[in-house]
């Protein structure tokens, strides 16, 4: 018990500003990472590595919303304390959207070998059916929510 309330003190160390600081800490970070991949795969001319750094350094934008998004949802969290099972499944949806658009960029990157391009394909079909994903799952993630509150509710 005493652990949990260490964690939320040290995420709310800086107040709201907070989850802004830990996103743009993390962005920072990743693009170092990305300047550094591109690098090494200028020296070793390596076309996934290159591939791989573009496509991070093109969506450093996009990482950077996602963790601010989550990061203000997990503040959320904190100080809504009870009320917070109305945002959850709204949580969950982005974070399980998110990893699915993160491994359809690494399928990107990986159909630049040879040996993968049929990861292509399966790029294509995560990326054209992201927003019907989010969607249905927004709603079945709310449903479960609803219906589990409510059989606790009768109980």
């Amino acid at each position: 018990m005493k652990e949990e309330g260490t964690k939320r003190k040290d995420r709310l160390s800086f107040g709201v500003l907070s989850p802004l600081l830990g996103s743009l800490s993390a962005v920072l970070v990743l693009g170092i990472l990305a300047y550094a991949l591109n690098w090494l795969s200028e020296s070793i001319d390596l076309l996934f590595l290159s591939t791989f750094s573009g496509i991070l350094k093109g969506n450093l934008y996009w990482f950077l919303v996602a963790g601010i998004l989550l990061g203000y949802v997990r503040y959320a969290e904190d100080v809504l304390g009870y009320w917070f099972w109305l945002i959850k499944p709204f949580e969950i949806t982005v974070t399980v959207t998110f990893i699915l658009w993160i491994l359809s960029l690494a399928f990107s990157a990986a159909s630049s070998i040879e040996l993968f391009e049929s990861l292509l394909e399966a790029k294509n079909l995560i990326q054209y059916n992201l927003s019907t994903f989010f969607f249905g799952m927004l709603f079945i993630t709310y449903a479960l929510t609803f219906m589990g509150r409510l059989q606790e509710r009768f109980q």
